[in-house]
């Protein structure tokens, strides 16, 4: 049987055939070390639970696919919530009806809320271990940012204030005293993301200084 016929027969190429012929002993498989210590890349995970692939090849000194691959192999896996741990469909089913109520009396719904920006991008995933949750530390009291608190009505932004301070109450105080208050016209329900004895005690030293009327939600 020549070498064309017995490829063709066992479906394989005729190269393949001729070195058989020659040498058909069973190579070593040599394997070239991995780059990456798997006791480097476990302590960098530690360290830096929610960097990038690009950040830990810099650090490892590795390519980012290869990162990919080494943390495939160790087990871990990232980590992303989609859900608010504490959300609960029954305070948001009163939440719903109480709105509903206001608007069928005809009140305008404002939302207000406050937000800081920051140079560094809050990662939103990290990666651990395969059964295992991924916890990290983030200080979101520091000082080098931009404060930005506003009102929502409809569609429409306005008395829109930006602060290189914290947020507290006296702020919230005076930005509804001297920005909000003086663009109502008209009794209103305002929504707000604080907590309910700040929003009282704030409230109340408006009521004590102004003729607007506020139905609290």
């Amino acid at each position: 049987m020549s070498v064309r016929t017995a490829a063709k027969l066992y479906d394989m190429s005729p190269t393949t055939m001729i070195n058989w012929k020659k040498d058909i002993s069973i190579k070593p498989v040599v394997r070239v070390p991995r780059k990456i210590s798997n006791d480097a890349l476990k302590q960098d995970i530690t360290d830096y639970p929610d960097a990038y692939y690009y950040e830990r090849a810099a650090r490892l000194g590795c390519s980012k696919s290869g990162v990919e691959a080494a943390m495939k192999r160790l087990g871990y896996t990232r980590k992303k919530s989609l859900k608010h741990p504490k959300a609960s469909w029954l305070k948001r089913l009163d939440y719903t009806i109480k709105l509903k109520h206001y608007q069928c009396q005809g009140y305008p719904i404002i939302y207000m809320d406050e937000s800081g920006f920051e140079q560094e991008v809050i990662r939103a995933f990290g990666y651990t271990p395969v059964g295992k949750p991924c916890i990290d530390i983030y200080n979101y009291q520091k000082t080098k940012r931009t404060n930005v608190i506003g009102a929502l009505y409809q569609k429409s932004l306005f008395a829109v204030d930006t602060l290189t301070q914290n947020i507290n109450w006296q702020v919230v105080y005076n930005w509804f005293k001297y920005n909000v208050i003086p663009k109502l016209g008209r009794k209103c329900v305002i929504v707000m993301d604080m907590s309910e004895d700040k929003a009282k005690h704030c409230f109340a030293c408006v009521q004590g200084e102004s003729y607007v009327e506020y139905q609290i939600s």
